[in-house]
């Protein structure tokens, strides 16, 4: 007696949709992500895979959320202003690295470092400022490419240099470091490269008159103590002058002017001066929007991070000078000032 096969379901079994492979929420239409991760993994420039890996070693999932792995705090999602503005970085500053999360405030000082040099650095100035000498050779720069500098010699390089500018009469000597003066000029062949920018000339002139060493005949950094170097444009210890506070203009008195003077802009508005300080280029890439009492802040508490594996203290600094636009690209042109 032949046995009947058993009939077929009319309509298929309805199961549950799959849970999301990187925080296990629920999907919709059996899709791989949830709809908090589905445009968090899609990227036409990066590799997916490696976003998801990132996500995963984020995730937090008693919070649930997204942590940066340098402060161990959750990511901002949706307000692309935020200096908390999830961000995927190389570990290492090349293609083929793995992710990682972070902020985008952390994302913007790491730069072209590894994750490993740029833990190395922040030790390192934090130990500095606490006494200790900053060790240039601890960290070689592997990854360092500032080519895209370049693209603001048209601003170092436009017109001819005012050696005059305030109305002052040749000296012999540099007014800066003492060597022969430039013939009809106040500066020497070397400090002289330093002033094509049309603005700051008096906030550069005293920046750098305090950076000069006479006897290591060096500029030295405000910030390691290091001697720069005045010649490779793209070298991270290249001089650069750092403001103290972003977007503020520098001192731009005349020498005639008493001191506490504020110039105007034109239109009867006051400008606010600002305290320039020369600093090795990578150092002024790493702090271009904190100000200094932050960006000193953020560096120990960074350190202190790094050693003891606690979350950051988002109390010791409130980035009042992240500016960006609601399409996250910066409102403030702040360059590297070279």
């Amino acid at each position: 007696m032949s046995v009947k096969p058993p009939k077929k379901p009319s309509s298929p079994i309805k199961t549950s949709p799959p849970d999301c492979i990187i925080c296990h929420h629920p999907t919709i239409n059996r899709r791989h992500y949830c709809e908090r991760c589905r445009p968090l993994v899609q990227s036409h420039h990066m590799d997916k895979l490696k976003r998801r890996a990132a996500l995963i070693a984020a995730i937090d999932r008693l919070l649930d959320a997204f942590l940066c792995q340098y402060a161990r705090r959750p990511v901002e999602l949706v307000d692309r202003t935020s200096h908390k503005l999830i961000q995927f970085d190389h570990i290492t500053p090349n293609k083929t690295s793995a992710l990682q999360v972070l902020w985008a405030v952390f994302n913007q000082m790491k730069t072209d470092l590894s994750d490993e040099e740029f833990r190395i650095i922040v030790r390192l100035l934090r130990d500095h400022w606490l006494g200790d000498p900053f060790d240039k050779e601890a960290v070689k720069f592997h990854y360092w490419s500032r080519k895209k500098l370049k693209l603001s010699s048209p601003m170092r390089a436009a017109g001819p240099v005012e050696d005059l500018r305030q109305g002052e009469t040749p000296t012999d000597d540099c007014i800066i470091c003492g060597d022969k003066a430039y013939p009809n000029s106040v500066y020497c062949p070397r400090c002289r490269k330093f002033f094509r920018w049309a603005k700051e000339s008096l906030a550069r002139r005293k920046a750098l008159k305090e950076a000069w060493d006479p006897v290591r005949r060096k500029f030295i950094c405000f910030y390691t103590g290091v001697e720069l170097d005045e010649n490779d444009i793209n070298s991270p210890w290249y001089v650069s002058f750092d403001l103290g506070i972003p977007g503020k203009l520098g001192d731009r008195r005349s020498p005639d002017l008493p001191q506490g003077f504020l110039r105007t802009n034109g239109k009867g508005v006051k400008r606010p001066e600002g305290d320039m300080v020369v600093a090795a280029l990578w150092v002024s890439v790493m702090k271009v929007d904190l100000a200094r009492d932050e960006f000193y802040a953020v560096i120990k508490e960074l350190a202190r991070c790094f050693e003891t594996g606690d979350n950051f203290d988002e109390r010791v600094c409130a980035f009042l000078y992240w500016k960006r636009r609601e399409d996250g690209t910066r409102k403030l042109k702040i360059f590297p000032l070279v």
